[in-house]
Order: C-alpha cells, then sequence, then structure tokens
C-alpha cells in the first residue's frame, strides 16, 4: 500500500513539473507580444510630461524605428522663467525617457544642412 502511495505521488509530481514546464513556454511568447503592443497616445504622453515639467508646450515631435512606428514623443515645454526643457516619453509604457534643459543653439544644430 505505501508502494501504491509513493508510485502516486512521484507520478503527480512528475506531471507537476511538466504542465509548469510546458506551461510556461507556451505563455512566455504570447506574454511578451502582449507588453510590446501597449502603446500610449499623445494626448497621454503630453500630460505626462507636463507633469514633470510645468509649463507650456512650445514644439513637439515625435522618434520613429526604421518601420515608421513611433517610439517616443518628444515635448519642448518653456516653464514661467522662460527656461525649456525637452522632454522625451517612451510610447509604448509612457515612461520619462529624458529630461534636459532646451537652448535655442539645440534648434540651430538640429536643422538639415542646406541642399547644394
Amino acid at each position: 500500500m505505501k508502494r501504491n502511495k509513493l508510485v502516486g505521488f512521484c507520478f503527480v509530481a512528475v506531471l507537476a513539473f511538466v504542465g509548469t514546464t510546458f506551461g510556461m513556454d507556451a505563455v512566455s511568447p504570447f506574454a511578451s507580444f502582449v507588453s510590446t503592443s501597449v502603446k500610449i497616445t499623445a494626448d497621454e504622453a503630453r500630460k505626462i510630461a507636463l507633469k514633470r515639467v510645468e509649463g507650456k508646450v512650445v514644439d513637439e515631435y515625435t522618434l520613429e524605428d526604421d518601420e515608421g512606428e513611433i517610439e517616443s514623443f518628444v515635448y519642448i515645454i518653456k516653464r514661467k522663467d522662460d527656461k525649456k526643457f525637452e522632454v522625451q516619453i517612451d510610447a509604448t509604457d509612457g515612461k520619462v525617457v529624458s529630461v534636459e534643459e532646451y537652448s535655442e543653439e539645440d534648434e540651430e544644430d538640429s536643422e538639415d544642412p542646406p541642399v547644394s
């Protein structure tokens, strides 16, 4: 009788191990697909940026990957003290990627050179 209980216990333990192993493999690819497909809107990104730096948005643009998918939203925000900040928000999860003080020199350096 003890032997039957031991065999039964081992059988259940093996099934639990196999089920957990295969179950994790089956769910993992789907879980990573779901997490990367979450996107925020430009309005949501704007609100997040304005929470980080209070002021008025004076310019905005997006950064895209090679396929044209938006990777992040970028806002130039002017505070009451006339300082400007560039706030970059990740388009996937809404996290603040960076906050940097912005100057007019940055704008001049980023312009495309004239075409000859």
